[in-house]
């Protein structure tokens, strides 16, 4: 550490996770939390888009590192696939006027409830590589206007 750290670097892109029609979320009824309801099953895989991406990526940072005189990379990932996206999940309840194609209607109310209503980044189809939070904030404001407008005085 003392000799290698200061010749240490990182490098990472951004990229957008494309989103899999085929994903599900499932309530597994064998096995319960700690207050009896069923726990959440994740079902999916990596869209071939996401890791074409994360692919090209991964050779235009070995190429720069390479080209800067950077000798030795280890690849921490490459033992799992890393999502492009990463932290940034959205589009698990996305919004739209279809209910086959979306969980969430343009207000962010479950499709099919009168009262449930979606109000963070899984409301969005997607989060287009970059960070959502201020679409997420201001989608959220609106939500809650809807809301506050429904509800009796």
């Amino acid at each position: 550490m003392r000799t290698r750290l200061p010749y240490v670097v990182g490098a990472m892109g951004i990229g957008q996770e494309i989103p899999s029609a085929h994903a599900r979320v499932t309530l597994d009824p064998r096995v319960s939390d700690l207050h009896g309801m069923p726990v959440a099953r994740l079902r999916g895989a990596v869209h071939p888009a996401t890791l074409a991406v994360r692919d090209f990526m991964r050779a235009r940072l070995e190429t720069w590192l390479a080209e800067v005189g950077v000798r030795d990379l280890v690849d921490l990932y490459a033992r799992r696939p890393v999502p492009a996206a990463g932290e940034h999940s959205a589009g698990t309840c996305r919004m739209g006027e279809d209910p086959a194609a979306s969980a969430c209607d343009r207000d962010g109310r479950l499709h099919g409830t009168a009262n449930v209503h979606v109000a963070d980044a899984s409301l969005l189809p997607t989060n287009g590589g970059v960070n959502p939070c201020l679409t997420t904030m201001a989608n959220a404001w609106r939500v809650a206007d809807v809301i506050a407008a429904q509800s009796p005085r």
